[in-house]
């Protein structure tokens, strides 16, 4: 068998690779490593699967916070142990008792900048748009959702997963401080 030599040109650079019939056994014995493993994968998440996904887009709460005024903001950080707690003590919107009662109701994706009107005073990199530095009664958006998880499925590990979150997300459960996540 003759080897088999390709180029590569990209950025003015030139490699050989040069590929002989022992090289080609190796990558055979590769791709069908490869291709089990793909398939070993792929029934990981057959239909009978112990794993469940749920869509939870739908009957959210959304209410415009504030990033200087806490009273704004629905008194967040301000009881005994401040946003940074671990231990359930999460005040204003991020206490589970918190009444959302009169936050709008809608369905994600959602993304309450869009909905803000332009202006000279908006920075370029947020499209013109009064949110930012210099409208801090725009630049906050609180989210909530409450959902109830099953006696049946006590013990078993439960994650929720965001996609699409824009930037700064800080997130709590239940009063408790999970993370912050500065860049989406």
């Amino acid at each position: 068998m003759r080897p088999l030599i390709t180029f590569d040109d990209r950025r003015n650079r030139r490699d050989c690779f040069i590929i002989n019939s022992q090289s080609m056994k190796r990558m055979k014995r590769i791709a069908l490593i490869l291709v089990a493993l793909v398939q070993a994968s792929v029934s990981g998440f057959s239909a009978d699967s112990p794993r469940e996904g749920l869509l939870m887009d739908f009957n959210w709460r959304f209410a415009p916070g504030h990033a200087t005024d806490v009273k704004k903001d629905f008194d967040r950080a301000t009881g005994g142990f401040s946003y940074l707690a671990k231990t359930g003590f999460g005040s204003g919107a991020s206490a589970p008792d918190f009444d959302d009662g009169s936050w709008r109701k809608l369905d994600l994706p959602h993304d309450w900048a869009a909905e803000l009107p332009f202006s000279e005073q908006g920075s370029a990199s947020q499209g013109f748009k009064a949110i930012g530095r210099n409208f801090p009664e725009a630049s906050v958006g609180w989210y909530r959702k409450r959902f109830t998880i099953p006696a049946s499925d006590l013990g078993r590990r439960i994650s929720v997963e965001f996609d699409g979150v824009f930037r700064d997300s800080i997130v709590w459960n239940n009063g408790h401080f999970l993370g912050r996540e500065e860049s989406g």
